[in-house]
């Protein structure tokens, strides 16, 4: 397979004065990686999956409490990061041990060590991916799921694919569809933030 490479060309940064502007152009590279390797996985504190269906490796992590009856929290990472993510939040694992709560936490096809899915869609995620690991860690009830950015479109084909099995979503910087956005006036299907240098980190 070849390598593809996209120019993104006419992009621009802002100094913190909001006046001069500095031109760049960005490459990402994308080439299919090695096949993955569990004993790697596991060294990183992580767990995996040979699935049914393709063969395809994926890895996911667990995170705060290990008791049989623990609530369920599916984290969704943002664009970038993996499931080892949220266990790594300064905080979080230990919050969740102490109130009995467990994290699982997938990294999406490409991403990590889960071996690439060429043209899969976020909608058929929670049904190829997800399914079988809540099967494999035994969760057969309800359960809570949380989204952050890139994450938050998986988040929101887990609620529409699990229905009434999600009994909490939540959904940090969202990406939401363009009907919605419509609907609650966003600009463009998004948010028009105007964020400025005295703004953004108030």
């Amino acid at each position: 397979m070849s390598i593809i490479i996209y120019n993104l060309e006419a992009s621009s940064m802002v100094n913190a004065d909001d006046k001069a502007v500095y031109p760049y152009t960005g490459f990402f590279a994308i080439t299919p990686p090695p096949p993955s390797d569990p004993s790697i996985i596991e060294a990183d504190g992580g767990k995996w999956i040979r699935l049914p269906s393709d063969g395809r490796l994926v890895e996911y992590f667990v995170h705060g409490s290990t008791k049989n009856d623990a609530a369920i929290l599916v984290d969704c990472p943002g664009g970038g990061a993996t499931g080892a993510l949220v266990g790594k939040l300064p905080g979080v694992a230990e919050w969740c041990e102490a109130h009995n709560v467990k994290i699982i936490s997938p990294s999406y096809p490409g991403f990590g060590h889960s071996e690439v899915r060429p043209g899969w869609t976020i909608g058929e995620w929670p049904k190829s991916d997800l399914e079988p690991i809540l099967e494999q860690e035994g969760v057969t009830d309800s359960f809570m799921v949380t989204g952050t950015s890139f994450g938050t479109p998986h988040a929101q084909a887990m609620a529409v694919y699990f229905g009434e099995r999600v009994k909490v979503l939540g959904l940090r910087v969202p990406y939401v569809g363009r009907h919605v956005s419509e609907d609650v006036g966003l600009p463009l299907g998004q948010a028009n933030m105007r964020y400025d240098s005295k703004s953004c980190n108030t």
